[in-house]
């Protein structure tokens, strides 16, 4: 098993509150909070190389683009 990544401390405080502007129950917080934590490390082991490899794919096809144009 693998360890989650720690959330930055100011971005708990920003989904805190967030929870609390929208009316989230203090008993309830906790259960957002975890899964945000499983939120943020699948995006920082999985979703972040999808958009790494989009981001080059992308810069690819604008560089062959701009070959045909030029």
């Amino acid at each position: 098993m693998h360890d989650t990544l720690a959330l930055p401390s100011e971005l708990i405080h920003l989904y805190e509150t967030q929870l609390l502007q929208h009316g989230v129950q203090a008993p309830q917080r906790p259960y957002y909070l975890k899964w945000m934590r499983y939120y943020w490390d699948f995006c920082h082991k999985y979703a972040l190389g999808a958009m790494e490899q989009a981001k080059k794919e992308s810069d690819r096809d604008r560089e062959h683009d701009m070959g045909r144009y030029s």
